[in-house]
């Protein structure tokens, strides 16, 4: 869940994919007799893997494909973006300029800036004719102080290595360091059948996680402002189109077990983390196999303190303001899970 909602797409710096082979699982519940069956999600989940050394700290973009670019919904702005092919041509462009007049040479290092020059004003004259030039002029540096600030930043020393010191420059970089202080544990929790009945899948503590800490964020990546867009009716086909028959709903839809609601509200929130694994204690407290334990909950949710700053001023917004947000293809309002007490690790974590 973590990866595959969270991660974004970079053209260029895609580096990871996924494979879901093996993740259909629907032996945990009998259909013919467990009332949980058709309760909880079979898919468990997708295996992700890196197509290329990442470094510490790299964010993760996963391939989305660029026909999205070419969306009617994207318009103009989609068009404009740059593809892997104009990272390709900038890169070639600037790395046989290299070649033909290597910068780091002391006698021509001072002729570079009119050389880097008349080559930028070249592409500017060709972007005024053909779009595929024009975002290719995007990608490269103003003048050639930045490009030079780029090449040794990132080591180049083959065509290759410009696309990507390109690309880089087109994204935030955190260190290490930074991301220790601010960033948020997405692996405190690993998933595994329930140890409660008709439960389905579960979240155990990956490690020791103490009291106050926050077990797993869960940022609410689906709002949904009108809930009953969830009721499932009867369908009748006529021809190539589907049309809903009887006024009355006849279930909803699997999504609505994941997310989380009020009865006194319309609107229904859709957290994107691992922290959909983790299953409701509630007053099943006892000894007895298939119950919480006698100690209740070791977690409880709220909303997000630090990692989403939309977080806040939407908890300040009227339903209305939020649905004319989501229409914009806004998000906000996360959650997080916090641990009520000191979770063991191979513990099941319940709220």
């Amino acid at each position: 869940v973590d990866l595959g909602a969270l991660s974004n797409f970079h053209p260029f710096l895609k580096n990871v994919l996924y494979d879901d082979a093996t993740v259909y699982r629907d032996d945990l519940l009998n259909r013919y007799k467990d009332p949980g069956a058709g309760a909880f999600s079979y898919h468990q989940g997708n295996r992700w893997y890196v197509t290329r050394d990442v470094d510490a700290g790299e964010e993760l973009f996963s391939d989305y494909d660029e026909t999205w670019f070419f969306d009617e919904e994207m318009g103009d702005t989609g068009r404009a973006l740059p593809h892997f092919s104009d990272y390709k041509r900038a890169a070639g462009v600037l790395w046989d300029m290299m070649v033909r007049q290597d910068p780091s040479h002391p006698k021509i290092a001072s002729e570079f800036e009119k050389t880097y020059l008349k080559l930028v004003e070249s592409m500017a004259s060709a972007a005024r004719r053909n779009p595929d030039d024009a975002r290719a002029l995007k990608l490269m540096p103003n003048n050639a102080t930045q490009f030079l600030e780029l090449i040794h930043r990132h080591s180049v020393e083959k065509r290759e290595d410009v696309g990507m010191a390109l690309a880089r420059g087109t994204v935030f970089n955190y260190s290490v360091d930074w991301i220790k202080k601010h960033g948020q544990c997405l692996v405190n929790i690993i998933p595994k059948p329930s140890t409660l009945s008709q439960a389905g899948m579960g979240a155990f503590a990956a490690r020791t996680i103490k009291k106050g800490d926050v077990v797993s964020p869960a940022p609410a990546m689906l709002q949904i402002p009108r809930k009953k867009s969830l009721d499932v009716y009867r369908y009748v086909k006529a021809r190539d189109s589907y049309s809903a028959t009887g006024d009355a709903p006849v279930h909803k839809q699997l999504l609505l077990n994941y997310c989380f609601g009020h009865k006194q509200s319309t609107m229904v929130l859709c957290p994107a983390s691992s922290a959909n694994l983790i299953n409701h204690c509630g007053q099943r407290v006892g000894k007895g196999e298939g119950q919480c334990d006698e100690r209740g909950p070791n977690a409880e949710i709220r909303w997000a303190t630090k990692f989403d700053r939309e977080t806040l001023p939407w908890l300040h917004k009227s339903l209305n303001e939020i649905e004319r947000l989501v229409g914009e293809g806004r998000r906000g309002l996360s959650f997080e899970v916090v641990a009520l007490r000191d979770i063991q690790p191979g513990e099941e974590v319940s709220r």
